[in-house]
């Protein structure tokens, strides 16, 4: 009983850094659109006795067409990552849920078929947009700027007209293995890989604790991974090298290797 509690709490502890990390970008989102909302409820909801304070707030924000775009890096207003683009998917989400009015600025004139792609209607190409114009109240905008360890958002409201800024949020993601490949743009086909290789590679803290948890199993195997067996408890044994070393050190094998590595 208590060997399977073991494993249990093991696993739990590997795990969980994964499952915290999905998270975090739908709860930063989360976090800008409130601060964007309430500025915004302080400003248009309004004092009419005859309406609850929920009813005019709804009032309020029916009354609000945003035009969504991408934040860009603070230092290069011309770039942006995949994170950024995400971040803008988020928040507008949050928005639309809460009664807000959103206007895709992206919709192409018409539905493009693809038999390995799909059915597509967006595009970021001019000359297949529906319309080059929008009209909103407000545009949705913002920068980001990365540091060693998170990434640092901030997004405001700008009114359309008068470039008045009606709100403005902050929030802050974490850098994790997930979040590597998001923070540099690689257009299909550009041949560019992470550079970041250890996305899919467990940390030093992890493998350690993936090779406790196998010796506290196979006690007789000897230290895992090691290479040393329970009868040579001093000659590592001869085994055949993986083609992806590295890959095989962490037990996974990394989707960007070509040729494609085998698994151990």
């Amino acid at each position: 009983m208590s060997r399977f509690l073991v494993v249990i709490l093991v696993l739990a502890a590997l795990l969980f850094p994964l499952t915290a990390a999905a998270g975090t970008v739908p709860n930063a989102a989360d976090s800008i659109a409130e601060q964007l909302d309430e500025q915004l409820m302080m400003r248009y909801a309004g004092d009419d006795p005859g309406m609850t304070k929920k009813q005019r707030q709804a009032l309020a924000r029916a009354r609000i067409m945003i035009l969504g775009t991408t934040p860009a890096d603070i230092n290069n207003l011309e770039a942006a990552s995949p994170l950024a683009r995400q971040m803008t998917e988020e928040i507008s989400r949050w928005l639309i849920n809460a009664g807000y009015r959103y206007q895709e600025l992206r919709k192409g004139s018409y539905i493009r078929f693809d038999r390995r792609t799909g059915e597509l209607i967006l595009t970021r190409e001019v000359r297949k947009l529906a319309s080059t114009l929008a009209t909103g109240q407000a545009v949705l905008a913002g920068t980001y700027v990365v540091s060693g360890k998170q990434v640092r958002f901030s997004m405001s409201l700008i009114h359309a007209t008068s470039n008045e800024v009606l709100a403005k949020g902050t929030a802050t993601v974490p850098i994790t293995d997930d979040l590597l490949p998001l923070l540099e743009d690689m257009p299909a086909g550009s041949g560019k890989v992470p550079t970041v290789y250890t996305r899919l590679q467990l940390t030093k803290a992890r493998r350690l604790a993936s090779g406790a948890l196998y010796d506290y199993i196979n006690p007789a195997s000897g230290p895992s991974g090691s290479g040393i067996s329970s009868s040579t408890p001093h000659a590592p044994a001869q085994r055949k090298e993986s083609p992806c070393r590295s890959a095989s050190a962490s037990w996974a094998c990394p989707m960007w290797a070509n040729p494609p590595c085998s698994t151990p």
